[in-house]
């Protein structure tokens, strides 16, 4: 009898030490993970508050202005413009690319294939710092935009600003389009975000909003996975 609640008394026991040990690398991973997880919302609060910001100027600016895509007169320089009146702005770099305002070097995202040319749109692009740090440049693609759903620009931003890394897209650098009257996510197709996954960091903004995190590699697998089918840009040259 004596050595059954012996026993039962070191089950106990052991049971008692492993709870606590399972408590400290609970509170090991809480502490391990929680920054990583603060980050990533961070990353993902600033790129939708950028995002909605951009979206008013633009409304505010379209509403209040005719912009210069009936005279077939637009460039890069008017169309930054029609922003930086609705924005709060702390410094406008123009399209000087000493790294005050943006970043002098772009990369891609390391899940993704590499893709050429991106970084030169980025250096080639207006560019404004915000006062709550936050990057943006500006590029336009059409004199005209003709049509209503044609995509006019380009905007770039860079969430943590120019001083920190990575400086990679689809970590803290994310593109939006422009279109005649608003802004919208980069190149969504469907919801399988090939550019993203595929293409070197492109449109992850939209991969962002809807899952609330930058685990591409995850998505890249379950697209194995499930067999979904998926643009390949790995040759593309813009």
């Amino acid at each position: 009898m004596r050595i059954y609640f012996r026993v039962q008394q070191r089950i106990i026991d052991i049971s008692k030490k492993v709870f606590k040990l399972s408590l400290v690398i609970l509170g090991l991973s809480v502490l391990v993970y929680l920054p990583y997880f603060v980050y990533e919302q961070y990353i993902v609060y600033k790129t939708e508050k950028t995002f909605n910001m951009l979206n008013e100027a633009y409304q505010k600016t379209v509403e209040t202005s005719n912009l210069q895509w009936e005279k077939g007169k637009m460039n890069t320089e008017i169309l930054a413009n029609a922003f930086l009146k609705n924005l709060p702005v702390e410094k406008n770099c123009e399209y000087t690319n000493d790294g005050t305002c943006f970043a002098k070097q772009v990369y891609f995202t390391k899940e993704a294939i590499r893709r050429k040319g991106v970084g030169l749109r980025v250096v080639s692009s207006y560019k404004v710092l915000l006062k709550d740090g936050t990057a943006i440049a500006f590029r336009n693609l059409s004199p005209t935009c003709d049509l209503s759903e044609d995509r006019c620009g380009e905007i770039y931003i860079d969430a943590n600003g120019p001083y920190k890394g990575p400086n990679q897209f689809g970590r803290d650098i994310f593109d939006f389009e422009i279109l005649k009257d608003r802004i919208e996510l980069y190149d969504i197709i469907g919801n399988h975000f090939p550019n993203c996954v595929y293409g070197g960091g492109h449109c992850c903004g939209a991969y962002l909003f809807q899952f609330r995190n930058r685990n591409y590699k995850s998505y890249r697998n379950y697209v194995k996975r499930h067999h979904i089918q998926h643009v390949n840009f790995s040759q593309t040259d813009d």
